[in-house]
């Protein structure tokens, strides 16, 4: 028993150190006091992720990643934001999902990407769009400035249908369904409620995407 005791005495404060080092930032210990995840890189760094998951793990949303030693926030996503976190050939790669309609069916797309790594004790971050996940043939292109055309004002999901089709269709290199896009609230508008939340949230994305092609 004196044996037991003296090995538990030896390797507690190493995993008190542990539990310590890999605990959430205040902001999201609300739930859970430790990481969800641990990502150990080759140079030593551990990042933990932190956050709530819908589907054991799968994709992530309202989390954050951090250092693991000194508990400062390296990035956050919100509730809106639906991702994957996939560890290999020691870099953090996260995919941030988006729904758009591809081939007539609403997909998850993997649209951006954000990418960690280290080198040597200094991390590194790159992010870079998939505008190929969105690629529209012509006919598409066409079919989604018709319906456009022919769209009437209205506070419906039918209408923000018709501004994702037009915005898979500018990402495609449609300058005429760019400029349709841009008309969206003016001509099928006003919006409302969880309506004009998504149609917000897909014209900030717009922008965003707008900045990166411009770089």
């Amino acid at each position: 028993m004196k044996l037991v005791a003296l090995i538990v005495l030896m390797w507690l404060p190493a995993l008190v150190y542990g539990q310590q080092k890999c605990a959430c930032p205040e902001k999201y210990n609300n739930e859970k006091s430790i990481a969800d995840k641990t990502y150990r890189f080759k140079s030593g760094q551990v990042i933990g992720l932190c956050g709530f998951t819908e589907d054991k793990g799968l994709t992530y949303s309202e989390f954050a990643l951090f250092n693991c030693t000194t508990n400062k926030i390296i990035a956050e996503w919100d509730a809106t934001e639906n991702c994957t976190v996939k560890f290999s050939n020691d870099t953090l790669k996260i995919e941030e999902l988006y729904l758009f309609p591809i081939k007539g069916v609403y997909k998850q797309v993997p649209f951006y990407v954000v990418k960690f790594y280290y080198n040597n004790a200094s991390l590194r971050k790159i992010s870079y769009y998939q505008p190929s996940l969105l690629k529209y043939s012509n006919t598409e292109i066409n079919k989604a400035i018709q319906l456009f055309k022919a769209g009437r004002a209205a506070n419906t999901e039918e209408n923000i249908e018709i501004a994702d089709k037009l915005f898979c269709a500018f990402v495609s290199g449609s300058i005429e369904a760019e400029a349709c896009f841009l008309s969206v609230k003016e001509k099928l508008g006003p919006f409302d409620g969880a309506i004009a939340d998504l149609w917000n949230s897909l014209l900030n994305l717009y922008k965003d995407y707008k900045k990166y092609t411009q770089k």
